[in-house]
């Protein structure tokens, strides 16, 4: 008789290959021409244990964000603390080299959370994870005595997750080269962040938007009155 923790090992580990398939075969061909036949073979199993296991196509996409990014929140690095502010630096940083490691899938699946009007509920999920961690770092730059009193974290939050996902939709539609896509995103996130930080936190932003935007090719992106004065203190 099958061990109850065995028959639960083995589910786990076809619903890891199915997911793992999936991601695949999307940054491959595109979520539209994914078929659960094509899946079930690539994955080795039949198509009734894709459906027992997760449920349908739309589901096994949901399944395939839900993981990643969960596994994705698990790995960001949080090394190279310089200040307060280098954990929302290094969300960028993680998000953006996430990205780039699986450069057709992202680019696929952003494109499917932009158009695909069932992608609402995996849009939430993605936003949630990047509010809840931008949240996190605007926190720790409080404790610092580092964040302007008049910061809402919860609201500057989503205006950085939204200024992040705005570069990754440029990026994902091509319009924003790969080599640029950490510079661009780090210049946005560090200018939002500029206007509602002091001290230690306020000088490595400053660092960070200045040597961003030396990097980003003139003409691709305009510099922005308060990214001036950012160059003309340092």
């Amino acid at each position: 008789m099958d061990r109850p923790d065995l028959r639960a090992e083995q589910k786990a580990e076809r619903r890891e290959r199915i997911l793992a398939s999936a991601r695949e075969m999307i940054g491959s061909r595109g979520y539209e021409s994914l078929t659960m036949r094509d899946l079930a073979r690539a994955a080795r199993v039949t198509v009734p244990t894709i459906y027992n296991l997760i449920g349908g196509k739309d589901a096994v996409l949901f399944a395939a964000v839900e993981e990643q990014t969960a596994r994705f929140l698990q790995t960001i690095e949080l090394g190279g603390r310089s200040s307060a502010a280098s954990r929302a630096l290094n969300l960028v940083d993680s998000c953006t080299r996430e990205m780039l490691q699986m450069r057709k899938y992202y680019r696929s699946l952003l494109g499917i959370l932009l158009l695909k009007r069932p992608a609402r509920g995996m849009r939430d999920l993605v936003d949630h994870a990047l509010i809840g961690e931008f949240e996190a770092a605007l926190l720790e730059i409080r404790e610092a005595g580092e964040l302007a009193p008049w910061v809402e974290p919860a609201t500057l939050a989503r205006f950085l997750t939204s200024e992040l996902e705005a570069t990754s939709m440029r990026w994902a539609a091509g319009e924003l080269e790969s080599e640029r896509l950490a510079d661009a995103a780090g210049y946005g996130v560090g200018l939002m962040l500029l206007a509602a930080t002091n001290g230690a936190s306020h000088r490595e932003l400053a660092s960070r938007v200045v040597s961003a935007q030396r990097r980003i090719p003139s003409g691709r992106r305009p510099k922005s009155p308060v990214a001036e004065v950012v160059d003309a203190q340092a």
